[in-house]
């Protein structure tokens, strides 16, 4: 049996039960163990890095960025910080297993229909930090999903792929990560 640690924030965080379900029937015999809690930034990661690769998985699947550089929050990490704590994050993974294939997750892009111009502003700042994770995940040969192609091409064809927050992902919006970690597996 091989196994799938989801770490990182709310993305994953609200997967749940069924919809993890839906992953592991994907994946020939692999379970995944879901390790993330909404709200975390790079810097709880950073604390539970060394212990998850302790448990030496097949693989670890990452998503973090949206907490650290949400500007509806005053930004609580700073980009130079969040890249910091990313290399920080990375080191632990391939530095205690250096066999676990990594995958990233950056945040998909937000959208508030009745807010457009802050939904802006807030992608573009996690549009940089998205950037900056997939960068250092390439630098440590961790492999990137291209989430914003991903979601920006259901969107455009007119599908809504975020709950009403306008930030975290609804059922369709997890279609479609569930399908994007299966491939990437």
């Amino acid at each position: 049996m091989k196994h799938l640690i989801l770490f990182g924030d709310s993305h994953f965080g609200r997967m749940g039960q069924k919809r993890i379900a839906k992953l592991e029937a994907l994946l020939a015999n692999t379970l995944a163990h879901n390790m993330a809690a909404g709200g975390f930034t790079s810097t709880e990661c950073i604390l539970r890095s060394a212990y998850i690769s302790n448990l030496h998985p097949e693989y670890i699947c990452l998503s973090i960025g949206v907490n650290d550089c949400n500007i509806l929050k005053g930004q609580p990490v700073s980009l130079e910080q969040f890249e910091k704590n990313i290399k920080e994050i990375f080191t632990n993974f391939t530095n205690i297993t250096p066999n676990t294939k990594i995958i990233v997750f950056p945040a998909a892009p937000v959208h508030d229909p009745y807010d457009i111009i802050t939904s802006e502003k807030f992608n573009a700042v996690l549009f940089e930090y998205n950037d900056t994770l997939s960068r250092i995940a390439r630098e440590f040969g961790a492999q990137t999903i291209d989430t914003k192609t991903a979601y920006l091409k259901h969107r455009n064809a007119g599908a809504i792929y975020l709950d009403k927050d306008g930030l975290h992902l609804n059922d369709f919006g997890y279609e479609v990560m569930i399908e994007e970690i299966a491939k990437a597996i």
